[in-house]
């Protein structure tokens, strides 16, 4: 569930409102009984030229090490003050938090080595 509240966290910082009120121009949500989910919105400026900023994101309730966790997939997109359009897709579950995008850097391959020995040896993770 803190991954889930961190993800949001995220997402609105990522998304944070400019100093001119930016109105939602679409929204909707639908929440199930089951814990699953769907929200997406977008909101433009009045000016001539609009932010762009889109959010979409659904998630669903998973057994993990046998409790409830919510799993979330989703994408934002929005434009820089430079201009410059962002996408991101994302997923959160149990193995953290994966975001993907043009503008984000590959993980090096030293690091993708290290990442691939440590879940190969579960049995030394953790020790001193």
């Amino acid at each position: 569930m803190f991954k889930v509240l961190a993800l949001f966290c995220l997402v609105g910082a990522c998304i944070a409102a400019p100093a001119d009120v930016v109105p939602i121009v679409s929204q909707s949500s639908d929440v199930q009984p089951d814990g699953s989910y769907n929200y997406r919105y977008k909101r433009m400026l009045i000016f001539e030229t609009g932010d762009g900023t889109a959010i979409e994101q659904h998630g669903s309730v998973k057994t993990v090490d046998n409790e409830a966790a919510i799993v979330a997939e989703g994408k934002f997109a929005y434009k820089a003050p430079d201009g410059t359009d962002y996408s991101v897709t994302y997923t959160a579950d149990e193995n953290g938090y994966r975001p993907e995008g043009a503008h984000i850097p590959a993980i090096p391959a030293a690091i993708a080595r290290a990442l691939e020995y440590i879940a190969a040896h579960p049995e030394q993770n953790g020790a001193v």
